[in-house]
């Protein structure tokens, strides 16, 4: 009864990730290794500059547009 007691004490602080017995150092490990940032972390967030700058780029083309046909629109009434 005893071992079987012992067994369900190991696999709940495997569980807990160590935590039940108060040992840091593993939890500690394992949230080291979830924060470490990998070649994706970095082509995604790369990604993600390119997708914004196309966007606003888009938007300054776009109000330009608007500027260009207002100004050639307005010569062409008044002129």
């Amino acid at each position: 009864m005893a071992d079987s007691a012992k067994n369900v004490a190991a696999t709940v602080e495997t569980a807990a990730g160590g935590l039940a017995a108060g040992s840091h150092s593993s939890a500690r490990a394992r949230h080291l290794d979830v924060d470490r940032r990998n070649a994706d972390w970095y082509i995604d967030k790369a990604i993600q500059v390119l997708v914004f700058i196309g966007g606003i780029s888009a938007i300054i083309f776009i109000i330009g547009i608007f500027v260009f046909v207002t100004k050639e629109g307005f010569g062409f009434v008044l002129g």
